[in-house]
C-alpha cells in the first residue's frame, strides 16, 4: 500500500476527529498523495469501488483506514468516504 500510505494516514487521523463524513476533489487526494491519481480514477467510477479482500491497494487503504466511498461525482471529480461503524 505504500503509495496510498498518507491517503490511509489522512483518513486514520480523520477517523479519529470523530468526522463520519468527508468530501474531497481528486486534487486534493493528489496532493495527500504527493503524486498523480490514475487516469482510471477519473475516468472510471469502478475505481473508487470498495474492494474487500481484493489486489487493489488504493482501496485497501480507505477501507483499511475505517472509511468507504459512498458518492463519487465523476463530472465535479469528488469522492466522499464515509466512516464505517
Amino acid at each position: 500500500m505504500a503509495k496510498y500510505d498518507p491517503l490511509y494516514d489522512h483518513l486514520v487521523s480523520l477517523r479519529r476527529s470523530g468526522r463520519a463524513e468527508w468530501t474531497v476533489p481528486f486534487e486534493r487526494i493528489e496532493g495527500i498523495l504527493h503524486s498523480p491519481l490514475p487516469k482510471s480514477a477519473r475516468r472510471h467510477r469502478a475505481w473508487w469501488g470498495n474492494e474487500e479482500g481484493g489486489s487493489h491497494v488504493h482501496a485497501r487503504a480507505w477501507m483499511e483506514a475505517g472509511w468507504h466511498v459512498t458518492f463519487v461525482r465523476m463530472e465535479e471529480q469528488t469522492v466522499t468516504f464515509s466512516r464505517e461503524h
